[in-house]
């Protein structure tokens, strides 16, 4: 019978790395990243929003958490990527 590892638990032995999970934004997290992508301050976030200044804190920490970003600049490279990957814009046009 196997045994299975609790959350967070790693592989031990030396079998295949097991593949990471996608990370999966909320409806507001998306909508933050967004706003951080348009270049737009936190006031006009909070106002565009309608939150406050201790919640949208709340939700740039968990978007960096979730997308292994260390810092704000790290995530906005990160983003600006996925966005030039998913549109098309990041591949060559001689495929």
């Amino acid at each position: 019978m196997r045994m299975r590892k609790k959350r967070g638990q790693g592989s031990t032995g030396g079998g295949p790395p097991r593949l990471a999970r996608q990370p999966v934004l909320s409806s507001t997290e998306i909508a933050v990243l967004a706003c951080l992508l348009q270049g737009k301050s936190h006031a006009a976030i909070i106002d565009d929003l309608k939150m406050e200044e201790g919640s949208l804190e709340s939700h740039i920490r968990s978007i960096l958490s979730k997308l292994d970003a260390p810092d704000r600049r790290a995530l906005m490279e990160l983003a600006t990527g996925l966005t030039r990957t998913r549109s098309g814009k990041g591949q060559s046009e001689n495929h």
